[in-house]
């Protein structure tokens, strides 16, 4: 069953105030920030049945504010997955899709 909560992520140095989104269907977890609608999670389960964040996302708003390669937030249009033996490297582009299941290998 689909569940979306919001939650409090922190307050910015000018005082912006950044929520997380979360929406949750069975085991999978998506986190977005309302910083640039910046995907801050995601959890999938793996052929194991186990789950892991294959988002390399910060756990708090100082490290999104603090490392350059995330501003000026691409308002959603970027999507990072951490590679693993596992699961292939996926990188989504606004206007297309590649999956690799070759990578690392």
């Amino acid at each position: 069953m689909l569940s979306i909560e919001q939650e409090r992520f922190g307050v910015t140095n000018e005082g912006t105030k950044v929520d997380r989104f979360l929406l949750r269907n069975g085991p999978t977890e998506l986190g977005v920030i309302t910083l640039g609608a910046i995907v801050q999670s995601l959890s999938v389960p793996d052929r194991d049945g186990g789950v892991a964040d294959i988002v390399l996302g910060y756990d708090s708003l100082d490290g999104y504010l603090q490392d350059s390669a995330h501003g000026p937030p691409a308002g959603g249009r970027r999507l990072f997955v951490a590679p693993s033996p596992a699961r292939p490297a996926v990188s989504l582009r606004a206007a297309a899709a590649e999956v690799s299941s070759r990578v690392g290998r």
